[in-house]
């Protein structure tokens, strides 16, 4: 079934660095577009909107609306969807746990309707990786690559996923040969796929010991998922950013792209994702030779604390 990889997991930053980031995130809404059920398809548009509006609470409300509908109906595309879908906000909102059974009654259903769950084969694969499960994670990626019904698309994001995979292990020759796969597989210029592509083009340059180059890498990433509205995904590429310039000796450009992600966390309402990047800028910020910038930094530094109490 070909959902359209939607879930965006900030979770996942930190482990396999994918849904997220700015890896996914597109909702299912092939039923609701079929038309088939008014009531259905009405929660699901609204639930839509509420997601993509970043609400959601409000949209896990409304796909439990639309779940509910589709297991009254007990029609296979419609429920496929739906479970497709509030699995993925829960994801979205850190609730794995809860998310698991969802993804399975959505493999269900696909199979039920007579389609191929690709999509649920990638994000399952994905949350084996966050969960550390390598092996169950690569067994995913190969049913999506031994699938005949599997797009370019798909591919692309099974080769990202192994690729990063490989970077968590350390393999660099393997982290490159999925790289060069996702370049090859690009089905389009989305920029959700392009900050993907950017994101492991980074992780394997730091890899090979080249900080500067990912730090480079690690900017576009962000271009592209500011370009594509993933305000969330930006900062925490405009963070690794900042790492990597570290790593490179580039104080400047590493205080400079931690504050951005600092602000725009802060812009955002995530004070715990804030303030730890708050400490390291300041603590770069001594070897930066910019006072300007250092200004700027605690100004930055004195609204949240302000905001904090």
């Amino acid at each position: 079934m070909k959902f359209g990889l939607l879930v965006s997991m900030p979770y996942l930053l930190g482990i396999a660095l994918l849904l997220g980031g700015c890896a996914g995130p597109r909702l299912s809404d092939k039923a609701a577009a079929s038309g088939s059920d008014t009531e259905f398809v009405r929660l699901s548009r609204l639930a839509r909107t509420a997601y993509h509006r970043g609400s959601l609470v409000q949209a896990e409300a409304l796909y439990r609306q639309a779940h509910r509908r589709a297991r009254a109906l007990d029609t296979a595309a419609e429920l496929a969807d739906a479970c497709y879908n509030l699995a993925a906000v829960l994801m979205a909102l850190g609730r794995t746990d809860d998310a698991k059974p969802l993804l399975d009654e959505a493999e269900a259903e696909c199979r039920r309707a007579g389609q191929t769950p690709t999509d649920v084969w990638l994000v399952k694969a994905k949350l084996a990786a966050a969960e550390h499960q390598s092996a169950g994670a690569l067994h995913w990626i190969e049913a999506v690559n031994n699938s005949t019904q599997a797009s370019p698309a798909q591919r692309e994001e099974a080769a990202l996923l192994q690729g990063e995979i490989a970077c968590d292990q350390h393999d660099v020759a393997q982290a490159r040969a999925q790289l060069e796969a996702a370049r090859q597989r690009m089905a389009s210029a989305n920029p959700l796929r392009a900050a993907s592509i950017e994101r492991l083009s980074g992780r394997v340059a730091l890899l090979e010991g080249q900080a500067a180059e990912a730090g480079a890498a690690f900017d576009r990433e962000a271009e592209f998922c500011s370009r594509a509205g993933q305000k969330r995904a930006m900062a925490h590429a405009l963070a690794r950013a900042g790492d990597a310039y570290a790593k490179a000796g580039d104080a400047r450009s590493a205080v400079e792209r931690t504050y951005r992600a600092t602000r725009s966390l802060f812009a955002q309402g995530d004070l715990p994702a804030a303030l730890p990047l708050l400490a390291r800028a300041r603590q770069t910020a001594v070897l930066a030779g910019d006072a300007a910038l250092a200004q700027r930094l605690e100004s930055l530094a004195d609204e949240i604390e302000r905001a904090s109490h």
